[in-house]
């Protein structure tokens, strides 16, 4: 491979065209090597994607089986290129796969301190009792989800999630949906 051309259509990678670092075998499926890296105009990366080689190289056959179709910014004789390249790789890899997938990740696994756990799940419990009692207050106010929404500035709908727990708004939300339920909070610290 020359390390001045895309790795599938042969683009020479000089200005304008923007080089990327191409992962043969997607590092999603172990391909975290060095070995594993190629040069890739940004075409080629961003089509590609993650999508696996031979998948690929359908959805371009598929192109090309199409007598007047071709995909921007590539001709047919491109397209011909990229598939001769992508079978190149597919052999590539099969001759060369365990130099180009690191089977496991070097670095160790964090524990998870337990006491971590249960103390986010204590704050989201409180969260959700706050936000009934936000509910609570906002119906014995006689304000509807849609009037106190657009007296704090802030949509409907983020009010309802705030309300039902599974939303947690901007400070200065929050500041405006207290003053304007006349609820005040006190800061005191735990014993």
């Amino acid at each position: 491979m020359e390390i001045n051309h895309c790795c599938y259509c042969g683009r020479e990678l000089v200005f304008p065209v923007i080089e990327t670092a191409e992962h043969i075998i997607p590092r999603s499926r172990g391909g975290n090597s060095h070995k594993n890296l190629q040069p890739c105009c940004y075409w080629c990366n961003t089509w590609r994607s993650r999508a696996d080689l031979r998948n690929w190289r359908m959805e371009i056959q598929e192109i090309l089986n199409e007598e007047h179709r071709t995909k921007p910014p590539y001709t047919r004789n491109q397209l011909e290129i990229i598939i001769k390249k992508i079978d190149f790789w597919i052999n590539y890899i099969n001759e060369h796969r365990s130099e180009m997938i690191v089977e496991k990740d070097p670095r160790p696994k964090k524990k998870i301190n337990p006491q971590i756990i249960q103390r986010k799940k204590d704050i989201i419990k409180q969260r959700v009792e706050f936000c009934k009692n936000i509910e609570k207050i906002r119906k014995e106010s006689g304000y509807t989800n849609n009037y106190l929404a657009e007296k704090i500035g802030t949509d409907p709908f983020n009010l309802s999630r705030l309300e039902n727990g599974s939303y947690s708004p901007k400070l200065d939300t929050l500041i405006a949906l207290l003053n304007e339920l006349n609820i005040q909070i006190e800061f005191v610290k735990k014993q």
